[in-house]
C-alpha cells in the first residue's frame, strides 16, 4: 500500500494558508493567490528505469515508524501495558499502530505523547506537519516569536496560538506550509497544524549554538523531539496548456 499522501497547501487572497480537503474545496476554489505546495506525486520505479536516472533516497516512511515504536516499546518498557501506562494511550491503540501504520494514522495529541512520554520518533503521518524544513534562522525565528505570543492550552497541549503579525513569521509559516489566519493584524493557529510549535514552545529555555549541523539536528536540539527526513526529494512541476 502506497504512503500516506499530501494534498496541496494554497495562499489564499486574504492571507489565509489552507490545505486543500474535499471539505474546503468549494470555499477554496476561485480564491486561490498562490499554490504553496502541488502534493504528493507518485514516480514509479520504471520512469527511473527507463531514463536511466539514479533512484532517489527514500524519505521516512510508515513502516518504519511502526517498527521505531514497537521497538520502544520492547527495549524501554518490556511491555504494550507498561508503554500504555506511560503514554496513557490504550493499549489495544498502541498495537493496532503498529500493525497497521497506514489504516491507523495517530491523531495530533497521540503523536505528541508518543514522542515525549515514549521518546519514539515524531511521526509526520500526523496532519498536523508540514512537509518541508525551515531554515535555522527561521526556527530561530519562530521560537522567539512562540515565546511572546499567546497560547492556549487543551489537555495540556497547545491548542491555539495568536500572535503579533511579522512578514518573517508568515514566511516561516508559510515555508513549513502550515495552515493559518491573518486575523485584525494577528497571526492565529489553531491545533491541527501546532505539533511542531508546541515542541518549540514547551523548550522555550533551550539556547543552542546555530552552527550546529543539519536543520533537522537544530529541530531535535530545540524541540528535544527527533526527527527523521520524510521529504528527501522535491520535484518541480508546471501544469498546464502551452
Amino acid at each position: 500500500m502506497p504512503s500516506i499522501h499530501r494534498t496541496p497547501v494554497v495562499l489564499l487572497k486574504n492571507g489565509t494558508v489552507v490545505r486543500v480537503t474535499l471539505k474546503n474545496f468549494d470555499q477554496v476554489a476561485g480564491n486561490v493567490e498562490k499554490i504553496l505546495f502541488l502534493g504528493d506525486l507518485l514516480i514509479s520505479f520504471g520512469d527511473f528505469l527507463y531514463t536511466s536516472k539514479p533512484l532517489s533516497p527514500s524519505g521516512y516512511v510508515e513502516e518504519w515508524w511502526s517498527e521505531d515504536l514497537k521497538r520502544a516499546i520492547d527495549e524501554d518498557f518490556g511491555d504494550f501495558e507498561q508503554a500504555s501506562k506511560s503514554a496513557t494511550i490504550p493499549k489495544e491503540r498502541l498495537e493496532a499502530l503498529i500493525a497497521a501504520p497506514f489504516e491507523e494514522v495517530p491523531a495530533v495529541g497521540e503523536a505528541m505523547l508518543l514522542s515525549q512520554r515514549l521518546e519514539c520518533l515524531y511521526t509526520q503521518n500526523s496532519p498536523s506537519f508540514g512537509v518541508r524544513y525551515p531554515l535555522v534562522d527561521e526556527v530561530m525565528l519562530l521560537k522567539n516569536w512562540l515565546s511572546v505570543s499567546e497560547v492556549v492550552l487543551q489537555s495540556g497541549l497547545v491548542y491555539r496560538i495568536t500572535g503579533a503579525f511579522d512578514e518573517g513569521v508568515v514566511r516561516a509559516l508559510r515555508t513549513i506550509y502550515a495552515p493559518h489566519q491573518i486575523l485584525d493584524g494577528q497571526v492565529v493557529l489553531r491545533r491541527m497544524t501546532l505539533a511542531p510549535l508546541h515542541f518549540l514552545w514547551s523548550q522555550q529555555s533551550k539556547v543552542i549554538d546555530q552552527s550546529e549541523g543539519p536543520i533537522l539536528n537544530t529541530i531535535r536540539l530545540l524541540s528535544g523531539v527527533t526527527v527523521r527526513d520524510k521529504f528527501p526529494t522535491f520535484v518541480w512541476s508546471a501544469n498546464g496548456k502551452t
